[in-house]
């Protein structure tokens, strides 16, 4: 075949063609026969579509460089070998339906353009080797409902825009058929893959053209299927904002699921699913503004969750899931407001969960879970100005609780009735256990604020319960708490705050900044009554009398069961301490 670049485009009718490809098939010697131009660019024309419907080839066939003008019916046929359509565009539509492909399936670089069907009819394929559809281009959905692969799906820079979910969208020259299953099944969506099972992995990466495009599926991408390997999703863009950008309800993944590097979704991500891996999301942006933004309820996964990286989600994020491994997110961003910014509500998580190095939520985080690991908030700054910031009433966590350095906490702070199997850490000291400032300055250490109100009551912690130069600028409600260990309030402050968006700025400010040399040395010599150990304004230092008792009171243990020692050495209360009816096992000491 001649590759000039000078030579005019050729033209054949689809009558001839089709001739031309079963004469190709039957005579000669080699594997493949290679179907294309002898220049540029070969066009298949005519006034009828091309038929290979219900044939059988033995051997390769390969397309090259062919436009069909015409619409390309393939259904039921077998090809024993390798079927490959390179660079070719299909101005009226494909149909693969109940194609059997003994080896490779490509379509990488094909266009498929509006005219036809109004979808990519590819139901019940079967191929036992790689499917191949990079750098596709198209501009209908594909419906491969239960397909069958032996070997990998890449969709590597696939562009796919489905029709939408109106009736007018559907082609006037399709088939009843057509239209009725278009309007039926295929209306919305890009991608169909329910049903499908696949031996390897999904990819879904950015194309290896010298523009290295990400894939783009504007509708639905529906990938309930049975995936052996992973799914992974790698600077994509998936747009479907008035429902589920993707949906993997009820499907079964052997590895992880990945949404990375640069991925963007339009829409809720729906991942009810059996994954024997992990599920990370790194570098994604996910929108879907007062809604589900990511559905895991009843999910079962193998390994860990990651939302991290700069990853940015608008909406809720549903972890009522097994879940194996741990829960990070780290380096996120969450936009809730006035919800559920994170829901684990009955979740089991084998691991820890964590919420650190600069991770922002706006909404609230539901912890009401049982953890076997950790909890650990570190730097992060979580907000849910009329509710609850930090809700684990009743949760079981198997390893101990802590929040610390740089971490800022508004709205209520609820540890109603949570089992915490060994200990409450709330310090600017990382892995401090008993109350000593270290000798040298640490640049890491910054200010633990809660702006909002601590609830203990009835709660068990075994281990320490350390409060170590903290502000917590609300009441303390630890009522009937039980403490196996020591109760240390250590240089901290304790009592009503100010309401104002002024007073939370400041205290954000400073939970933001490394402490100063200056207050090293005031934390080392237990000067708990220094300026920057007191409310910025002087009317914040005084309690209300007027109000009710619990604010007079914002520290309150009463009936409280501590099995330790009760410390409480250069902490400021703004108001009064009741320990009434409480027992103390240990030492009580109130120095400074």
């Amino acid at each position: 075949m001649s590759t000039n670049q000078d030579a005019s485009p050729e033209t054949m009718t689809t009558a001839d063609f089709r001739e031309r490809v079963l004469l190709a098939v039957h005579d000669g010697e080699s594997q493949e026969v290679v179907l294309g131009p002898e220049g540029d660019q070969l066009t298949v024309n005519g006034n009828e579509a091309l038929v290979l419907a219900k044939l059988q080839f033995r051997r390769s066939l390969r397309f090259v460089k062919v436009t069909f003008t015409e619409f390309v019916d393939l259904a039921e046929a077998t090809f024993e070998r390798s079927l490959r359509f390179e660079n070719c565009t299909f101005q009226k539509g494909l149909r693969l339906r109940d194609v059997r492909v003994g080896g490779l399936l490509s379509l990488a670089g094909c266009t498929i353009q509006e005219a036809g069907p109004g979808f990519v009819d590819a139901r019940r394929l079967r191929v036992d080797g790689l499917i191949d559809l990079s750098l596709v281009t198209s501009k209908v959905g594909w419906d491969l409902t239960n397909l069958r692969a032996g070997d990998d799906l890449r969709l590597d820079g696939i562009q796919v825009t489905a029709k939408l979910n109106e009736k007018e969208d559907i082609p006037q020259q399709a088939d009843l058929a057509d239209r009725g299953h278009l309007e039926r099944e295929m209306l919305g969506k890009a991608l169909n893959l329910e049903g499908a099972d696949i031996a390897k992995h999904v990819y879904v990466y950015k194309g290896t053209d010298e523009h290295k495009r990400g894939a783009t599926f504007k509708g639905s991408t529906d990938l309930r299927a049975k995936i052996g390997g992973g799914v992974g999703f790698l600077g994509a863009k998936l747009e479907h904002a008035s429902g589920l950008a993707v949906d993997m309800q009820g499907a079964e993944v052997g590895e992880s699921v990945l949404f990375r590097d640069g991925t963007t979704v339009e829409g809720g991500v729906d991942l009810r699913a059996k994954i024997g891996g992990q599920v990370a999301f790194a570098k994604a942006t996910l929108e879907r503004p007062n809604g589900l933004a990511v559905n895991m309820e009843g999910a079962e996964v193998c390994g860990s969750v990651f939302f991290r990286d700069g990853t940015s989600v608008n909406g809720e994020i549903d972890l009522r899931a097994k879940i194996g491994g741990q829960v990070d997110l780290a380096k996120a961003t969450l936009e809730h407001p006035n919800g559920k910014a994170v829901n684990m509500v009955s979740a089991e998580v084998g691991g820890a969960v964590f919420f650190r190095d600069s991770t922002s939520v706006n909404g609230e985080i539901d912890l009401r879970a049982k953890i076997g690991g950790q909890v650990g908030i570190v730097g992060a700054i979580l907000e849910n100005l009329d509710g609850k910031a930090v809700n684990m009433v009743g949760a079981e966590v198997g390893r101990s609780v802590f929040f610390r350095h740089g971490t800022f906490l508004r709205g209520v702070v609820d540890l109603t009735q949570a089992r915490l199997r060994n200990g409450f850490y709330a310090t600017n000291e990382p892995y401090q256990k008993t109350f000593a400032i270290p000798v040298e300055r640490d640049q890491n250490i910054k200010n633990l604020t809660i702006l909002g109100e601590l609830r203990m009551a009835y709660a068990e912690i075994t281990g320490p319960c350390l409060f170590h130069h903290v502000h917590v600028w609300g009441r303390i409600h630890a009522r009937h708490l039980t403490v196996h260990g020591d109760l240390d309030f250590c240089g901290s402050i304790i009592g009503p705050g100010d309401s104002s968006e002024e007073f939370a700025e400041q205290q954000l400010s400073a939970a933001s900044v490394p402490w100063t040399e200056d207050q090293w040395t005031k934390a080392r010599t237990w000067q708990a009554a220094e300026v920057e150990r007191k409310p910025p304004e002087e009317k914040t230092q005084q309690p209300n009398t007027t109000s009710s008792t619990s604010t007079s009171t914002p520290v309150n243990f009463e009936m409280a069961e501590v099995h330790g020692s009760f410390w409480a050495r250069g902490t400021r209360v703004l108001g009064t301490l009741t320990l009434e009816d409480a027992e103390i096992a240990g030492e009580a000491n109130f120095d400074g």
